[in-house]
């Protein structure tokens, strides 16, 4: 049980930080200027998420 609440965890992450991508893509294609190291961080924190689920994997 404690695997399956972790990988329900680290996908709640994952979903959380891809909306805040999703979000910020959004106004870079409305030409909404986004702050550089704000994107940098949420690409950052995907590429961590993504990290975190392949390792759990089998």
């Amino acid at each position: 049980m404690g695997e399956v609440q972790e990988l329900a965890r680290i996908r709640a992450d994952l979903a959380r930080v891809g909306s805040n991508l999703n979000q910020l893509m959004r106004a870079v294609n409305q030409g909404q200027v986004v702050p550089t190291p704000q994107l940098y961080e949420a690409v950052d924190a995907l590429a961590s998420q993504l990290g975190v689920v392949r390792r759990q994997l089998p």
